[in-house]
């Protein structure tokens, strides 16, 4: 049996290595989405939506998107300061209600731009008054 050169062998286990795993699973610049909270929302009144992400790696946030109730994606620029590893965007909803929300983060790494996983909750809009 003929035995393979030792280069031919290593690329042999980086393509089998490579073919593993997707690449979202394995890019070392991403993030992952691990809470989303929308807290006591009113009609007209803007609330902040907080996304708190775990980063691997460096990564830009280009903005936060929302569908609400099957609506959307609305995505809107990032405000103020979350803290550290929480991404905060002001909502608006304009009718009392309970709604389902997804949210997910837009984000650069590696000069491509990607988007998280979706988190999912469910808000009660009170009216203003």
């Amino acid at each position: 049996m003929r035995k393979l050169p030792h280069c031919l062998a290593a690329l042999l286990v980086l393509l089998l290595a490579a073919c593993s795993g997707t690449a979202s699973e394995t890019a070392p610049n991403r993030l992952n989405l691990t809470e989303l909270n929308i807290d006591d929302p009113k009609v007209d009144v803007r609330f902040p939506a907080l996304l708190t992400y775990e980063a691997q790696g460096e990564v830009i946030l280009l903005e936060s998107c929302f569908c609400i109730a099957d609506a959307g994606p609305y995505c809107f620029g990032l405000e103020g300061d979350g803290g550290p590893g929480v991404a905060r965007s002001m909502l608006v909803a304009g009718y009392a209600g309970i709604y389902p929300v997804q949210g997910y983060l837009r984000y650069l790494a590696g000069g491509e731009s990607y988007k998280t996983n979706t988190l999912e909750t469910e808000i009660t809009v009170s009216p203003k008054y």
